[in-house]
């Protein structure tokens, strides 16, 4: 169940429009990236800027891997590797993240994201 959540978010991720994305999170989300928490909420600053993300030369991402490190009914903590492609195919980077899910109303969102890499989202 959890892996096929992360193959619909990466689905959305990668329409570039931040409407169809913003269903898999649960706000107020938090991004964590070394020692700098920013809070993101449903009407506020966009958590992920699609025009900053191509600007990078980003055209798609692809899951490398899912590993569930920890599961119950509401919550989970999920380790996902993915890699952005240009559209050449060309690998951009490659990164795993961690993401805090939590489930309301029978559907995953995120709760919390930690990213390990900087990676551009903003």
């Amino acid at each position: 169940e959890l892996k096929t959540w992360c193959s619909s978010h990466i689905k959305a991720f990668n329409t570039a429009d931040y409407e169809k994305l913003k269903p898999y999170y649960r706000f107020p989300c938090s991004v964590l990236v070394d020692d700098e928490v920013k809070m993101f909420t449903a009407d506020g600053t966009p958590l992920v800027d699609f025009e900053k993300v191509k600007a990078s030369g980003w055209a798609y991402s692809k899951i490398e891997k899912v590993k569930v490190l920890s599961a119950s009914d509401s919550r989970a903590m999920v380790s996902m590797t993915f890699t952005r492609f240009d559209k050449s195919d060309e690998k951009l980077l490659t990164t795993t993240t961690y993401l805090g899910l939590t489930k309301i109303d029978e559907q995953w969102g995120v709760k919390t994201i930690f990213l390990a890499d900087e990676i551009p989202l903003d």
